[in-house]
């Protein structure tokens, strides 16, 4: 089995957030009015944007004033991930090293949801499925926190992993 290594989570798990991917709707509307458009509803507060995730059937933010953080910072979950990541390429296989998650950081704290961005189930190589699986064992969130509320936050992060 290859040992890996991995090098650098370059997303700032406080600042690096994206809006959409398949499984989530952006949501605007006017007034705060609540309104269903086929199977998404819509909603604004102010200059905040939240989303309907289809994956999790929860509504999540994009940003926050507070974004969620691993317990631990940046070098636990770096340490955590890897000792959760078990995956050993094939002879032959075109090596991927770069994994694009998405998942939902839940008002307890949770990561629920865990997704590879724009790519559905049925299509996960064996890589991303290895990925997925650690990060779900990697429970121990603070959760984000919005008009001093906790909140669900949605977050993708891209971890590349280099194997040695």
């Amino acid at each position: 089995m290859k040992r890996f290594a991995l090098l650098l989570i370059t997303a700032i798990l406080s600042l690096n957030c994206m809006a959409q991917s398949d499984n989530t709707t952006t949501i605007k509307s006017h007034q705060g009015e609540f309104f269903n458009q086929s199977h998404t509803a819509r909603i604004q507060q102010t200059n905040e944007t939240l989303l309907f995730d289809k994956m999790t059937n929860e509504y999540v933010y994009t940003t926050v004033e507070q974004m969620p953080s691993y317990k631990g910072c940046n070098s636990a979950f770096m340490n955590d991930f890897i000792s959760h990541f078990n995956y050993a390429p094939e002879q032959n296989e075109n090596i991927q090293t770069t994994l694009r998650v998405q998942f939902v950081i839940n008002t307890k704290g949770q990561l629920i949801g865990a997704r590879i961005y724009n790519k559905g189930l049925n299509m996960l190589t064996n890589f991303e499925k290895a990925g997925l699986k650690a990060l779900e064992q990697m429970q121990d969130w603070t959760p984000g926190i919005h008009n001093d509320k906790k909140v669900n936050v949605l977050l993708t992060i891209p971890i590349h992993i280099d194997f040695q």
